[in-house]
């Protein structure tokens, strides 16, 4: 409701409104009492309003002209700040630090901080009297009306916008009214010219929603206009809220509804203070993920009472481990990598808490009369366990397009192995190696990685490599592989012919003369990098490409022409993806999560590191961060794969141990002709590479140092063996001493059906639970795997030697004949003794069977030479120490009553 002028300094006029006035409240935002030079015509000069005959106090001139302006005081004509009025603004400010609202409402901001309260004011008309009044300004007395709030509301969730505020809050409908809510906030537009200082909104669907299906489930959306009357732009907020979990996901959409362009800097969708966050702990007790915008990143875990925490721009997540408690706010959809999540520590009442805030900064933001632009929406997630939590936005990433079959590719990289001598001679040395011993076991990909190429931008073979790319894919196949290629499509350096014949395609690098990138935003740019994926596909030979480096360092771009830095890696990935068609494996590096859902296959994680203990610790917990996308979206491939010396023989069995839990696309990059014999024979067990189904149990129970964290200590497998669903954990000490790891049973989601059987599979040992838990001594360094089954009465198979995850690549047909008493089955896809690594002291293949009180061993026979032995309480070994075939049948006949293990033989 606009009121009438008031009095106001010398050749100054005056529009107010109770609502600009409640403006003030939003953070980042200047008091909507917007001042103008009275001007009759544009061509009159500037000057004062002739004064009042009866008091001297100047005269109101009819303005026909006037524009409502952000700037406080401005000259209306050429949108500049007067300085010789700032004693005006000065009067609002000290006006505004001495008021304060009603307790019932959220405490003020200024400038994003709050602001002492020193008395209670109990209307909006009250507070805009006393600004008015400090200001020496008339207070006219009119009657206000107040705006009905909306309400969007399911059974998980309500949400309630004041369409005048634009104050927000989330509560659930199932708590008392009185309690805190789940969350309070405010939205903040910043536009030019100033919008949404007065809005009124209004529901364009039904009143309780439209229901829609989600990725998350079925949903009801609800979608609110909110205008201004002296604004162009209006914001169209979509709320969406899922039924089945405590989630809602948040939209916003600008309209230019005038005829004149307008523009949009960004929105604040989410500022909530402490007193309004609901958390069950103070934050000295909380811990607050931060991931990085790209993969290449290490994610880190912050203490909530640190200040500051550095800002994520994809997910964060806060969890309190003892709640358990975790909500989760990200970007599903963002390309661009324009929102900006942040977490802060704030004092409260006798303790600290969290504020929680999220922005978006359009990169295209000038809007043509009738245009739109869609802000990146915004997932908030509520829920006990933070794993959830991520795997719902995981889930929430997933794009139209159809989804591609999720493939687990084992694969030979020659970076790092062979980075200082990629020649034909290194190549072929690691060909014969990896055909000889490692082809049977499932490696089906050689990568020909860095060092091969003359420059970048130029991707022909150097002088080492003389016979070209279509020798080396010929060779490759030659031996049994798939061949593969990496490049870096958006570097292109001094020494590429495209640097001189084609500049106008590229964007400098700061800070050096001699690199840039591809501008991937200019149709004939696009055209060379298609027809280069074209050549490596069709041409050279190559069945998978590997896009790295796709991480921007070009200067910013401008607002209002160039894509955003994120499309242009899509835009790669896409151009890749026709080339190669959907049966060939494409893997990218350096982006982010979301943008390679539904077109790569896999996608490099964790920082580039050396070799060495170091190196597989951030390889380890860039793969567990990584997990809620490997299981899901696409493969997480360490950067770091690599099981050689400077490791000693417990570090390596450890990296090997969380590649095999995990799961997932596998690429080894030792020198295969350097390594031990153990070692070699390690990444034997390490193949095939299987399905991605693991995860680290205690990825958020690390205590955190600064953000600097342990990897995971515990990591657990889902596993089927010998017909039951069983659990293969894996407990690790990351300690420079021994250490005893323990978990509880609970925790691994394991039903108390009674005690179960657990096998220690390194010890060759059963372990006995204590209370409820599972507990193992370990040396620095150390690990141990774990085979967790339900208990029988009979006896049962509890590991295989095979692969490291046990049963799941060997075992089929395994049954129990009670008649007979007798337990047998059938065993393939074993390694034939012709791929044995020479020197190597173990038997070709073994199994690990429980057998309890009641049973002995009998005899023991095989279609291959075998033999039985008891090698602990309750647990016997049947070796195969020759194995000339890639399948085996067998069989174990028990007897009632103790006795010595007899052995066995071929019948």
């Amino acid at each position: 409701m606009k009121l009438r002028r008031i009095r106001a300094p010398a050749g100054l006029s005056c529009d107010v409104t109770y609502r600009n006035i409640a403006s003030i409240l939003r953070p980042c935002s200047s008091p909507r009492v917007a001042w103008h030079v009275d001007r009759p015509r544009a061509a009159r000069a500037c000057r004062p309003s002739p004064p009042n005959p009866t008091d001297g106090s100047p005269c109101p001139r009819a303005n026909p002209m006037r524009r409502i302006l952000p700037a406080p005081i401005c000259d209306s004509h050429n949108n500049r700040l007067l300085p010789g009025n700032r004693g005006v603004i000065e009067k609002f400010r000290a006006a505004w630090v001495a008021a304060t609202v009603d307790a019932s409402r959220p405490p003020p901001y200024h400038h994003g901080r709050f602001m002492k309260r020193r008395r209670t004011i109990s209307s909006p008309a009250r507070l805009g009297g006393l600004l008015l009044a400090a200001a020496g300004c008339t207070v006219p007395r009119v009657a206000i009306r107040e705006a009905p709030r909306l309400t969007f509301e399911t059974e998980s969730l309500r949400v309630e916008l004041d369409p005048q505020t634009l104050d927000w809050r989330v509560e659930d409908p199932r708590a008392p009214s009185q309690t805190v809510p789940l969350l309070a906030s405010r939205l903040a537009v910043e536009t030019d010219p100033a919008g949404l200082t007065r809005s009124e909104g209004r529901l364009t669907g039904p009143a309780d929603g439209t229901p829609c299906e989600t990725p998350l489930g079925p949903a009801r959306f609800w979608t609110a206009v909110l205008a201004d009357p002296d604004s162009r732009l209006e914001l169209e907020w979509g709320v969406t809220i899922l039924q089945r979990r405590r989630a809602l996901l948040l939209s916003a959409t600008f309209h230019n509804a005038s005829t004149q362009t307008a523009m949009v800097d960004g929105i604040t969708l989410l500022d909530a203070p402490a007193t309004r966050l609901s958390a069950p702990l103070p934050a000295d007790r909380i811990r607050v993920l931060v991931q990085p915008l790209t993969t290449r990143g290490l994610p880190q875990l912050w203490p909530a009472s640190q200040d500051p925490i550095p800002a994520s721009h994809a997910v964060t997540l806060a969890v309190a481990p003892e709640g358990p408690w975790s909500i989760l706010a990200g970007f599903p959809t963002s390309r661009s990598g324009s929102g900006r999540l942040t977490w802060a520590s704030e004092p409260v009442t006798g303790d600290r808490g969290l504020r929680l805030g999220a922005s978006w900064r359009g990169i295209v933001s000038r809007l043509g009369p009738d245009e739109r632009l869609a802000a990146d929406k915004l997932l908030i997630v509520w829920d006990p366990d933070p794993h959830a939590a991520m795997d719902a936005f995981v889930a929430s990433t997933r794009r139209p397009e159809p989804a591609r079959e999720m493939s687990s590719p084992a694969g030979w990289s020659t970076a790092p192995a062979c980075r200082a001598d990629v020649s034909e001679g290194s190549l072929l040395r690691n060909l014969r190696a990896a055909e000889r011993h490692l082809k049977a076991a499932g490696l089906d990909l050689i990568l020909i990685d860095e060092g091969y190429h003359r420059s970048e931008g130029d991707w022909e073979t150097h002088a080492r490599l003389p016979r070209g790319h279509r020798w080396i894919t010929g060779q490759i196949h030659e031996h049994g592989f798939r061949a593969g290629l990496a490049i870096a499509p958006l570097d292109i350096s001094e020494q590429s012919p495209l640097f001189a014949s084609h500049p106008a395609w590229l964007r400098r690098v700061p800070g050096t003369a001699r690199h840039a990138r591809l501008d991937v935003s200019r149709p004939d740019a696009r055209r060379w990098l298609a027809d280069l994926a074209q050549l490596i596909v069709h041409e050279w030979g190559y069945d998978a490409i590997q896009a790295d480096r796709l991480i921007t360092s070009a200067p910013p771009f401008a607002r209002d022409a160039a894509p955003p830095p994120e499309e242009e890696r899509r835009r790669v990935l896409e151009l890749f993806r026709e080339a190669l068609g959907p049966d060939r494996l494409l893997l990218a590096s350096d982006l982010t999560p979301a943008a390679a859902c539904g077109v790569a296959d896999a996608v490099r994680v964790g920082p580039d590191t050396g070799p060495g203990w170091e190196a597989v610790r951030d390889a380890a917990l860039a793969l567990a961060f990584a997990q809620p996308f490997h299981r899901s979206a696409w493969r997480a491939v360490p950067k770091a794969l690599s099981l050689a010396p400077p490791l000693t023989g417990d570090e390596a069995a450890t990296w090997a141990g969380i590649l095999a839990v995990t799961g997932g696309m596998l690429l080894l990059g030792d020198d295969l002709t350097l390594l031990p014999p153990e070692r070699l024979a390690l990444y034997q067990k390490l193949l095939p590479s299987l399905p991605a189904l693991g995860k680290a149990v205690d990825l958020f129970d690390q205590a955190p140092i600064q953000s600097s964290i342990p990897p995971p200590a515990v990591w657990h497998r889902p596993v089927r063996l010998d017909g039951e669903e069983s659990s293969l954990v894996l407990l690790v000490n990351w300690a420079e001493a021994p250490a005893r790891i323990a978990i509880p049973m609970s925790r691994l989601g394991i039903p108390e059906n009674g005690p179960p059987v657990v096998c220690n599979l390194t010890a060759g040992a059963m372990l006995e639970p204590v209370s409820g838990r599972i507990e193992a001594d370990l040396r620095p360094h150390a690990s141990c795997r774990l085979m967790i089954c339900p208990r029988r009465d009979r006896p049962q198979v509890v590991g295989t030697s095979r692969h490291l995850i046990p049963g799941v690549v060997d075992l089929s047909q395994v049954g129990w004949d009670p008649a007979h008493c007798e337990l047998s089955g059938r065993s393939r896809h074993l390694i034939p003794a012709a791929a044995r690594v020479p020197g190597s002291t173990e038997p070709d293949y073994s199994l690990l069977i429980h057998v309890p009180e009641g049973f002995r061993l009998d005899r023991a026979g095989a279609s291959v030479p075998c033999l039985a032995a008891r090698v602990g309480p309750g647990l016997i070994r049947l070796e195969f120490p020759v194995v000339t075939t890639d399948a085996v049948d067998w069989s174990i006949r028990f007897a009632a009553g103790a006795r010595k293990p007899a052995s066995g033989s071929a019948p």
